[in-house]
């Protein structure tokens, strides 16, 4: 028997392949909406330019954890790279084919796994049941996706109650405080999307904390532009999203999800409105322009 295991599935989903991309990416908003309800993702440590998930699920009862490595091919081919756990070694890639003049997606996964001794005990069987897994993750995708509930760059929840209370902050100096540790906290883990920056926008406007202070801030900070990624959605204004530092430059992934979805093992991650994290102001503002998206489910069979 050969050393891979080649496994393949296929689905067509009604939505351009730039917004499938951007779902299929998305690991919270995965984790919100339950997407794949047998499966719990949390965020893990990782190095610069990296993203790492761990996913906790069961086979047969007994439970079972991956750690994967999120990569983007430059062909726009979306890879699952499993490095820990019990599919260590597999690799799964995700397609995504125009159809229909780019109204529709055709998703092509493939799965290429070691050849175990068990999976060659197995034979057969294995390829079949990992085919099975493969089937049902897309189409718990297409489910999601076709509902149009997605929305590429925007933070879930009510934004606009969320940042209500903000009213009452009128002291000039307070408010670019708050400002700044917003911009803090989105930097803090190394991540940074457009849903974040929209909510750092959010509150700016509602501080009404001006382009002139922002950019001193910056200057001082040393920050250096890049260029923004994300999968989509409205960008917020220069002066609101700030300069991006050398120290977030393609820092993708690693640390706690925010508001603790990447941590909250049934998988159930919090809304914009329900959480507040404050953190000591700096000059967070400089790295305050890099997005990062996230993955969808990997690959669960294995013997």
């Amino acid at each position: 028997m050969a050393d891979t295991i080649v496994i393949t599935a296929s689905l067509r989903i009604e939505a351009s392949p730039d917004y499938v991309r951007a779902q299929y990416r998305d690991i919270d908003h995965h984790i919100r909406n339950n997407v794949h309800p047998s499966i719990a993702f949390a965020w893990q440590p990782c190095g610069p330019g990296e993203r790492k998930v761990k996913t906790e699920f069961r086979i047969l009862g007994v439970p079972q954890f991956d750690v994967a490595m999120l990569e983007d091919a430059p062909d726009g081919v979306f890879v699952i790279r499993y490095v820990e756990g019990t599919n260590a070694g597999m690799v799964v890639t995700h397609e995504f084919v125009p159809l229909d003049g780019g109204k529709a997606t055709d998703v092509r996964l493939r799965a290429s796994a070691p050849s175990t001794l068990a999976r060659k005990i197995l034979g057969p069987l294995f390829a079949l049941g990992a085919g099975q897994v493969l089937k049902k993750a897309l189409h718990e995708d297409k489910a999601d996706i076709e509902k149009k509930t997605f929305a590429p760059g925007r933070a879930a929840g009510n934004v606009a109650r969320a940042v209500q209370p903000l009213e009452h902050v009128t002291d000039p100096e307070a408010a670019r405080a708050v400002v700044a540790a917003a911009c803090l906290v989105t930097t803090a883990d190394g991540i940074l999307d457009d849903a974040e920056r929209s909510v750092v926008g959010a509150i700016a406007k509602k501080l009404d904390v001006d382009q002139t202070w922002r950019g001193a801030r910056a200057g001082r900070c040393g920050g250096r532009r890049v260029a923004r990624g994300g999968g989509g959605g409205a960008r917020e204004p220069r002066d609101v999203v700030g300069r991006a530092g050398d120290a977030a430059r393609d820092r993708r992934g690693g640390g706690r999800g925010r508001c603790g979805a990447g941590d909250d093992r049934r998988g159930r991650g919090q809304r914009a409105d329900e959480c507040v994290t404050v953190q000591p102001p700096s000059c967070a503002l400089s790295t305050f322009n890099r997005s990062h998206a996230s993955p969808a489910p990997a690959l669960h069979a294995s013997a």
